[in-house]
């Protein structure tokens, strides 16, 4: 169109603005003036636009009682108003805005053709064309997927890449070098003896002190002591007042400071000297190999002993603490990969920064897989076509209700929902899915719809 506004400058020199109080013009010149703009401005104007708008034939461009505005909004889709702009709602001929999945925008089209699993009938008693998609029969169960370990090596930030498919998938792992832990370390705390043997931790489980109740033996049986009998100051008194002696008999000679025992000798017929009031420095005892047993958890702590007097074990039940603060991540390699007779890991690195060494044996061949079925085709090369990836499912929204709600097996959290509603294009305010079921919210309506919700499979 090319309508035109009156600017100032078509009214320059026009009418009477700018004449002196005292225009010294005749009648009929001095009428002119006043009729200049009308005539030479505001008429031609006015004609202009009658032409340009009968040009566009306005009459016929909205051609409805109610509807008094009409917009396009911004998914393209064409609105109108009944109540002077205050409310819009889309109309049947626009339709929704066609999405693919990876976000493609498909050009809307007046005709919308199905596929041949669709049935199309007209419901007279809601005025709405209803739309059935036929289901395929179930295909067979798919062969299971595969996961295999790929490389795993270290690096700065952790990661997980499948160098695979998606069926037989293999993962590369990068695992971050954590901080060195702090080394725990374990004590002994006090020794007591008791009825019950028993080992209480009273540090912490980084820092173990073991409090060791040890129970008392068994008495012994007598032994084959000596007797004294009596004391001298010198050996020659002892012999002067006890010449002979019998097994067992004995005599201390001497004072506390360098007093020695006298023993009866009957080999030799003699007082033997065996040496200070104590016993002699007996031989080196023999070191028991002290291991762990059974370590369990319990309400009371508990160390029992068992095994033997030279490989005596402890067992141990130990109450759970509280939980410590988080220790530094270890790390773990892979060092050499052989292949071998039989399967083994070898640690070849140290405890907190692991190396495993694997030798794996080959595998027997296995038998040839079967043609892969996606969506009940089967074959070496799967072809798909829309219908084989999407479901539809319909239901009518009553006058004045809110919301809507479609279950079915093919929907779930990977689903991508499209939502087609008739006559005016009708926009859920709310999606939600929930495993199998997608529940669609709306404004109450005034009159009722029928509403057909596309699953992407």
């Amino acid at each position: 169109m090319a309508f035109t506004k009156i600017t100032q400058e078509d009214l320059a020199d026009k009418g009477v603005v700018g004449l002196p109080d005292t225009p010294n013009l005749s009648t009929q010149a001095m009428q002119e003036k006043f009729d200049e703009i009308a005539l030479d401005v505001i008429v031609p104007k006015f004609n202009n636009l009658v032409d340009e708008l009968d040009d566009v034939d306005v009459e016929s461009k909205i051609s409805s009682d109610d509807i008094t505005n009409i917009r396009i909004n911004n998914d393209l889709a064409i609105e109108v108003s009944r109540d002077g702009g205050e409310t819009y709602i889309g109309t049947a001929s626009s339709g929704h805005r066609i999405v693919d999945g990876s976000g493609t925008i498909y050009p809307n089209r007046s005709r919308l053709q199905f596929s041949n699993n669709v049935t199309i009938r007209d419901d007279e008693n809601t005025n709405a064309t209803v739309v059935n998609v036929q289901q395929g029969e179930k295909g067979d169960k798919g062969d299971a997927a595969t996961i295999t370990i790929g490389d795993v090596e270290s690096g700065e930030e952790a990661a997980v890449e499948n160098i695979g498919s998606r069926t037989d998938a293999i993962f590369n792992i990068t695992l971050p070098k954590g901080d060195a832990g702090e080394a725990a370390s374990i004590q002994v705390g006090t020794v007591t003896s008791g009825q019950t043997a028993s080992v209480i931790n009273s540090g912490t489980s980084s820092h173990a002190i073991f409090n060791f109740t040890l129970p008392k033996g068994d008495q012994g049986d007598p032994g084959t002591g000596l007797v004294l009998l009596g004391q001298y100051d010198t050996y020659e008194e002892l012999i002067a007042a006890h010449p002979t002696g019998i097994r067992g008999n004995a005599y201390f000679v001497g004072d506390e400071e360098t007093g020695v025992v006298y023993l009866w000798n009957p080999d030799e017929s003699a007082w033997a000297n065996v040496g200070p009031l104590r016993g002699a420095k007996g031989d080196t005892g023999a070191t028991p190999s002290l291991s762990i047993g059974t370590v369990t958890s319990g309400n009371t702590p508990n160390v029992t002993i068992g095994g033997t007097a030279d490989y005596p074990t402890l067992n141990f039940v130990l109450k759970q603490g509280d939980k410590g603060d988080q220790g530094n991540a270890g790390t773990i390699a892979v060092g050499n990969v052989t292949s071998g007779q039989t399967a083994s890991v070898t640690n070849v690195g140290t405890t907190t920064a692991a190396v495993f060494d694997f030798v794996l044996p080959k595998g027997d061949k296995g038998d040839q897989g079967n043609p892969m079925t996606v969506n009940g085709k089967s074959g070496v090369n799967v072809t798909l076509v829309k219908t084989d990836i999407e479901t539809k499912l319909s239901q009518t929204l009553a006058i004045g209700a809110t919301s809507l709600t479609f279950t079915h097996d093919n929907i779930n959290d990977n689903s991508l929902i499209s939502i087609f509603s008739n006559p005016y294009g009708l926009v859920p305010i709310n999606i939600t899915q929930s495993g199998t079921t997608v529940t669609l919210t709306f404004d109450p309506q005034e009159v009722a719809y029928t509403v057909v919700v596309v699953v992407g499979n």
